[in-house]
């Protein structure tokens, strides 16, 4: 409904053709009686004679495929823009039916204005926002942190610069701009430790609510500095993926993924003796299962030596030489989820939620020992120098914890909580109960995402109860904001 003082115009939301007339936006010319209104169905309607005592009438244009999400007249009322989905700004002759465009405009317009002397034009786009589906991660390579993009990439943020790096194109297919089209999402990716390869997944939901994925292998390349697509498995699994990871071992190239599907993969880097010259390519090397349960999580060591696979409420250990398992750690009925990262052993939330062994990455040059379990409370264990399949809690403390992560650059770990609609922030060793540094209501909401990031140069006053952020920064994602974690100066 368009109101112009008592006058009311009234438009059916479906017509007998089909056409969805529902208002999406609306503008008023600066000098004539005239209102601009778009429509779900991708028409504009200019109004007219509504401030006159006879009746009101209404011309059409189309252009737009899809909903017209944004209107402005220019000052003068010479011309009106429009934009949509189609990431197309339309500039439209008023009183006629001439037009020109601006495409490509990079992702869908969601608001225009026009400065008060019709100079400069202005657009809001979608891609202001990002639908975060991949964990965040860290490119060993430009230190840049790792995300979704637009649609189907995956961009490389700079930190210290404040800037996007570069822009990687995973799905390798044109964007379509329509309105519900199920489009293809990069739902992970995952760095070796070296920044020599990078395992992404892509999914996109079929007609049938089946979900086609598709595992894909990327290795860089020094002289362009990106990385370029070396192997596409399609369906690697017969479902989805719920994690991956690369081993650490210096001497094999091996990638392990798990499926809600009961099993786990092993892919293995080798020559490809189909391509000519000293090409390779990944293939499956080994399946595993483990009594008809879905694995969540999996994780190698330190030095590749073993490997930690999450099945629901049981951790596996297996070695990679012969696919035998070590050792399995049991608890009460929960499900373990995320990724296991080093030798430390992490298992989270109230009935395991999340696995970590600590993983760190070559370029850092630091090595943890211990092992930490973690079920409905948190609990310290420490393998010393017993076997594998010995086990001795050292602490615990009854904390239900939402995300936990560890800094690559120290022995330091963070932990958030999510209680009475807050998230509480808490920084410790594995190795002491007490906490370097808590924080009530860090944030409101939930934490979904976290990341430690290096920073370029070690901070020298950072306060006492700061000196756990003197070499690295925490990044965290609730569902609304992106937020960072502040250092006290002394």
């Amino acid at each position: 409904m368009v109101f112009a003082r008592q006058r009311r115009f009234f438009l059916k939301a479906n017509d007998k053709k089909g056409a969805k007339n529902a208002f999406t936006c609306v503008s008023c010319h600066p000098k004539e009686d005239c209102i601009a209104t778009g429509h779900e169905d991708g028409k504009i309607r200019l109004w007219r004679n509504f401030n006159q005592k006879k009746e009101y009438t209404y011309s059409t244009h189309h252009w737009h495929h899809d909903a017209v999400s944004a209107l402005s007249f220019t000052p003068e009322g010479t011309s009106l823009l429009s934009g949509g989905i189609e990431s197309v700004l339309v500039l439209w002759q008023y009183g006629t039916e001439s037009k020109d465009f601006l495409p490509r405009l990079g992702s869908a317009i969601e608001h225009i204005s026009v400065s008060p002397d019709g100079t400069l034009y202005c657009t809001s786009h979608r891609n202001n926002r990002r639908d975060v589906k991949t964990d965040l991660t860290i490119d060993p390579h430009t230190k840049s942190l790792v995300l979704n993009g637009e649609p189907g990439h995956l961009q490389f943020y700079s930190l210290h610069h404040d800037k996007q790096l570069y822009s990687l194109d995973i799905v390798q297919q044109e964007h379509i701009h329509q309105s519900g089209l199920e489009q293809c999402e990069v739902v992970k990716a995952v760095f070796h430790d070296h920044g020599t390869w990078l395992a992404t997944v892509e999914e996109r939901r079929e007609i049938d609510s089946e979900v086609d994925t598709s595992l894909k292998l990327w290795a860089y390349n020094e002289m362009t500095q990106s990385f370029e697509l070396n192997t596409n498995i399609s369906s690697p699994h017969e479902d989805r993926i719920t994690a991956m990871c690369f081993s650490t071992d210096t001497e094999t190239t091996l990638l392990v993924t798990t499926s809600k599907d009961g099993h786990f993969k092993a892919w293995q880097l080798a020559k490809d003796w189909e391509s000519q010259g000293d090409g390779t390519s990944w293939s499956c090397d080994f399946v595993g299962s483990y009594h008809h349960l879905r694995p969540t999580s999996c994780c190698f060591s330190a030095d590749g030596s073993v490997l930690a696979v999450g099945f629901q409420e049981i951790v596996t250990v297996w070695s990679p030489d012969s696919w035998e398992i070590c050792v399995t750690l049991c608890q009460p009925p929960g499900e373990i989820s995320n990724g296991l990262k080093q030798t430390p052993l992490i298992l989270q939330g109230p009935l395991f939620r999340e696995i970590e062994l600590f993983q760190v990455p070559a370029w850092y040059h630091l090595q943890k020992p211990a092992l930490l379990l973690e079920p409905a409370h948190m609990l310290m264990v420490s393998q010393s120098s017993l076997p594998l399949s010995v086990l001795l809690v050292e602490w615990s403390t009854s904390i239900d914890v939402t995300l936990l992560l560890s800094d690559p650059l120290s022995e330091n770990m963070a932990a958030f909580v999510h209680t009475a609609g807050n998230s509480d922030l808490f920084v410790f060793k594995p190795s002491e109960p007490r906490p370097l540094y808590s924080q009530k209501a860090v944030c409101p909401g939930k934490v979904h995402r976290a990341v430690f990031t290096p920073r370029d140069r070690v901070l020298e006053n950072c306060g006492q109860c700061s000196q756990w952020l003197n070499r690295s920064q925490l990044y965290f994602i609730t569902e609304h904001m992106v937020n960072l974690v502040l250092p006290h100066y002394s």
